[in-house]
């Protein structure tokens, strides 16, 4: 399968091509706040230094959160555009799920969390054995300091843009920083995309998780 993969739930801002199932090349940076101007810039860029047609691509997949919610609303918009312009499947995949796919780390018992804002997190866990791994929980959000206390003995942690709250910790033992990546987005795409492709794009939403609140102010 020829797919692009998109990454922007996060910090990090990618795009990757594979060919016949292989990774061709990627354009991937940690932003703030950019992603809107570079994913097409990054989009531009694979295909004039690769020579490979839009038009060769069978699938889009795009990394649907949960994250940050206008890097989440970009990502997904920019596939879907891609996708719709062509008649291409869209593939979502679960941004907490990339984090085991991209570890250099093989352990059975594992809980994914991204930082949200302040003392937020999202998270979620995973079993990984004989290079497969099983999503064990659906996403959630909350404190870290709930999250982390309610770790089992034998799991450990993949985290990504934690480290001011990691450094609160008396002890660091177990948690490993993996970083998210257009390349992992594919990866799993790959494998499911017979599953999960939908071409149905006004059913494909962000995996927020959190409720947005809107508080007026008092006098406002």
């Amino acid at each position: 399968m020829n797919l692009l993969a998109i990454e922007t739930a996060t910090s990090v801002c990618g795009i990757a091509i594979f060919i016949n199932d292989a990774l061709v090349a990627i354009v991937e940076e940690e932003l703030d706040r950019q992603h809107a101007k570079k994913l097409p810039e990054f989009f531009d860029k694979l295909l004039t230094e690769t020579n490979i047609k839009f038009s060769d691509i069978d699938g889009i997949a795009v990394s649907i959160g949960p994250g940050s919610f206008t890097g989440l609303r970009i990502g997904l918009s920019y596939g879907k555009g891609l996708a719709f312009s062509s008649g291409l499947p869209v593939i979502p995949v679960t941004t907490l799920q990339t984090l085991v796919e991209g570890s250099r780390y093989q352990y059975k018992n594992i809980r994914c969390i991204i930082h949200s804002h302040r003392d937020f997190v999202y998270y979620q866990d995973f079993s990984f054995y004989n290079d497969i791994h099983d999503i064990t929980s659906k996403p959630k959000s909350g404190l870290w300091k709930d999250v982390v206390h309610s770790i089992e003995k034998n799991q450990v942690i993949y985290q990504y843009g934690c480290q001011q709250l990691i450094d609160q910790l008396d002890t660091k033992t177990g948690i490993f920083e993996v970083k998210p990546s257009a390349i992992s987005v594919g990866k799993i795409a790959l494998r499911v995309s017979e599953r999960d492709k939908i071409i149905e794009y006004h059913k494909i939403e962000p995996e927020y998780v959190s409720d947005f609140i809107i508080s007026k102010k008092i006098g406002a």
